[in-house]
């Protein structure tokens, strides 16, 4: 199911949006500055474009990629309590951003992506 709605080829249909999230992380990054790449332009340009889909505001989209790096000591082999509690916190906080946004975005309608996802989803 998922496959359908974010796998390679309808993702790589998105070709517009991404290019046209990518220039506006780019024109958003300081000049002459040394910035941190996975915080300044991937996380936002993941989560504004995946957010757009499902009718984020901008602000919902920043934060649910910086959630989802605050989850990744899930990711740890060797996990510490804090991690843990930090991963449980941001995982809530995530799903809370982005479930919000998706059933927003089911009542006023208007976001194919996310009426397509709940269609097979009831399939």
């Amino acid at each position: 199911m998922l496959l359908t709605q974010i796998g390679p080829k309808p993702t790589a249909a998105r070709g517009e949006a991404a290019r046209e999230t990518a220039v506006h992380v780019l024109r958003g990054l300081p000049l002459g500055q040394s910035i941190d790449a996975v915080e300044r332009i991937a996380e936002p340009l993941i989560g504004l474009f995946w957010g757009a889909l499902i009718g984020m505001s901008e602000t919902e989209a920043l934060d649910a990629a910086v959630q989802a790096r605050k989850m990744t000591p899930m990711l740890f082999l060797q996990m510490e309590w804090e991690g843990i509690q930090q991963a449980d916190t941001a995982a809530k906080a995530y799903r809370a951003v982005v479930e919000g946004a998706g059933q927003r975005a089911l009542k006023t309608g208007g976001c194919p992506f996310v009426s397509n996802m709940a269609q097979d989803l009831a399939a």
